[in-house]
């Protein structure tokens, strides 16, 4: 960002005359150190910005450039392709798993080297996006419904719009609503992971009752007591924890799924040999341990 104006430094932004005269005015007493996408005042004057001046060709992607969506409801593995909405606008459905929360990137042609991504990991609509590149390394948007109580089986309509300069992406809730019954058929898996585990995670099986918990088993050592997180889909940034470090009860709340543990952990005390079941349960975002 141009501390000076407020605006982006973009491609053409560079290429300007060393000598170009700020071509921005906001109202009296503006900041000029918030961004000009997150500035909501009036302006004096303001010129055309740089990324304004393409052409309607300059929008579209080419005919055989295909924008693909991932994310945590597969564990990554699957893409989808986004449907052409016309002017560079490229649209697809997220849909709220167990979690009530779901992150998500993009990449072009099914091809993880030309990833489009956000500045910041588990970001908001307003972060500025990068690439297509080979630099995500693994950031991400966040759709969190949370804090909001929005439950499980929501859909939200996702629209990516392509510019070769700024790109930007936006969500809204939509109507749809699927139960657990229609709800996409990818089944997750959980691991634990502690001292006893050699930094290795050591899976959990489904429950035999058919329904969505987890049971895992480990062996205390010979120090007496062990301490242990569980993992979603091998993936740490989907860490499942106590509020508190070495919880040694039941009623503690449990967080997650994030990348916010830390060294946050169970703790289980017992006689070496003692054999200890975990079990996790995940549920329209209630987390049971």
């Amino acid at each position: 960002m141009d501390m000076l104006t407020g605006e982006n430094i973009t491609a053409s932004y560079l290429r300007k005359p060393p000598d170009s005269k700020a071509a921005v005015l906001r109202a009296p007493g503006a900041n000029y150190e918030i961004s000009r996408h997150a500035y909501r005042g009036a302006f004096r004057y303001r010129g055309a910005a740089d990324e304004d001046n393409f052409d309607r060709d300059d929008l579209e992607l080419d005919m055989f450039e295909k924008v693909c969506i991932y994310g945590t409801w597969s564990n990554y593995t699957e893409m989808e392709e986004m449907t052409s909405l016309g002017g560079g606008k490229y649209g697809a459905k997220v849909v709220l798993g167990e979690t009530r929360c779901e992150l998500f990137r993009l990449c072009l042609n099914h091809d993880r080297s030309q990833e489009i991504y956000p500045l910041i990991d588990r970001a908001t609509e307003k972060i500025w996006i990068e690439g297509p590149d080979e630099g995500a390394n693994r950031r991400s948007w966040l759709i969190d419904g949370r804090a909001d109580k929005i439950p499980a089986g929501t859909s939200f309509d996702v629209v990516f719009q392509w510019h070769p300069e700024r790109k930007s992406i936006m969500w809204s809730r939509s109507s749809e609503r699927r139960t657990p019954t229609n709800m996409p058929a990818f089944r997750h898996n959980y691991s634990l992971f502690g001292s006893f585990s050699a930094g290795q995670l050591v899976s959990m099986a489904p429950s035999q009752d058919g329904g969505r918990g987890y049971l895992g088993r480990f062996r205390i050592g010979a120090a007496g007591e062990e301490e242990f997180q569980i993992i979603r889909d091998g993936d740490f940034d989907q860490t499942i924890y106590p509020a508190v470090e070495r919880a040694i009860r039941a009623s503690v709340p449990v967080r997650g799924p994030d990348n916010l543990g830390g060294s946050k952990g169970w703790l289980v005390q017992g006689r070496s040999g003692d054999i200890v079941e975990v079990s996790v349960q995940v549920e329209d975002g209630l987390v049971i341990v």
